[in-house]
């Protein structure tokens, strides 16, 4: 099966995946690897995605044991545990049949950019990274909500009653107020 591209966002969709680029890895630390999801052309209604898939080391080398999403900065977005048992892929690789691979998170594709690159990066027990995949994601712009409320803000130096203040202001049957000291130490 092989990972491509897909053409514009439906009007519809919130987030759809663009492509999915498999990339060229060093086979001394990630023998073989597959993501299942997402596919190009995937579409979301909200702005994150299910990303599953699996990575195997070669034998005899540190396993696989975490998989993260990094922004074209270099800044990790999101990190997960390669701890899920794949019977799919141990009856086709014997070698790892007693070996976690497996990974599924969900990834979050909120930014200022409408058109984000991202890179599916795996680590070892070593903590060797290799870059997996490489994925386009077109996003919607979050739509601004519309609502009847006036939020108020109460900022106050300590111990000067904002507390009381606060009190008082819940009350009020339509004033909604939040009580940051319920669970003070």
């Amino acid at each position: 099966r092989a990972h491509g591209s897909r053409a514009a966002l439906p009007a519809t969709a919130a987030a759809q995946v663009v492509s999915v680029q498999r990339l060229r890895t060093d086979k001394q630390f990630v023998q073989r690897f597959w993501l299942d999801a997402p596919e190009p052309g995937a579409a979301a209604d909200g702005h994150t995605f299910d990303v599953a898939g699996w990575a195997l080391a070669p034998p005899g080398r540190p396993p696989i044991t975490a998989v993260a999403v990094f922004d074209p900065q270099g800044v990790e977005l999101v990190r997960a545990p390669v701890n899920i048992a794949r019977p799919d892929v141990a009856s086709a690789y014997p070698a790892a049949a007693n070996v976690p691979c497996g990974f599924r998170f969900q990834f979050a594709c909120l930014g200022p950019s409408p058109r984000a690159a991202v890179t599916l990066v795996a680590f070892t027990a070593q903590n060797v990274a290799v870059s997996l995949y490489d994925l386009t994601i077109q996003t919607q712009p979050v739509s601004a909500c519309q609502t009847t409320l006036s939020p108020l803000l109460l900022t106050s130096l300590g111990r000067s009653g904002s507390t009381w203040v606060m009190g008082l202001l819940a009350r009020h049957p339509e004033v909604v107020a939040y009580d940051p000291h319920t669970y003070d130490a």
